[in-house]
């Protein structure tokens, strides 16, 4: 990533989702809302639509209650999308709407690590993947608690 494309986002806004964390230190960038990123980024950032269903432990003949739930991913290369895990743990249906596009497209599970809180979805539709440049990963993750630095994210810390 060039170094104008890392200073076009603003220091002063906040991570506030694991993904957005995620994306930002993969990245090397700081956190900002969708629209103040650049239109790259924008595109690779997905929305995560889930109907989840927990198993019923004390009867389990039966199907636990059904719960929607919403989460956020992006594209990464291999046509998947990495999200967190809490986000599709027992999903029964998922699907995954891109930046700017009303049409929402069926998801599977093909990772999930619970210890990390990641998961990678595919998407079987190859039109989903239509003019989204999948976010290259970093060579190298900051150190947990290491200092903040322009190109690293802003935690807020206080």
């Amino acid at each position: 990533m060039t170094a104008a494309a890392r200073n076009a986002v603003t220091p002063a806004h906040r991570v506030l989702n694991p993904a957005a964390f995620v994306l930002c230190a993969l990245l090397g960038v700081q956190a900002a809302p969708a629209a103040a990123l650049r239109p790259a980024v924008a595109a690779a950032v997905v929305k995560v639509y889930v109907t989840q269903q927990r198993g019923d432990y004390l009867q389990p003949w039966q199907g636990g209650p059904t719960q929607s739930g919403t989460g956020s991913g992006f594209v990464i290369a291999n046509r998947r999308i990495l999200t967190n895990a809490h986000i599709v743990s027992d999903a029964r249906f998922i699907q995954v709407k891109k930046n700017g596009d009303p049409r929402l497209y069926p998801a599977k599970v093909l990772f999930q690590g619970h210890d990390c809180d990641l998961a990678t979805l595919s998407v079987d539709d190859p039109a989903f993947f239509a003019r989204i440049e999948p976010m290259p990963l970093a060579e190298e993750l900051p150190a947990p608690n290491a200092p903040s630095d322009p190109g690293s994210c802003d935690l807020g810390k206080a």
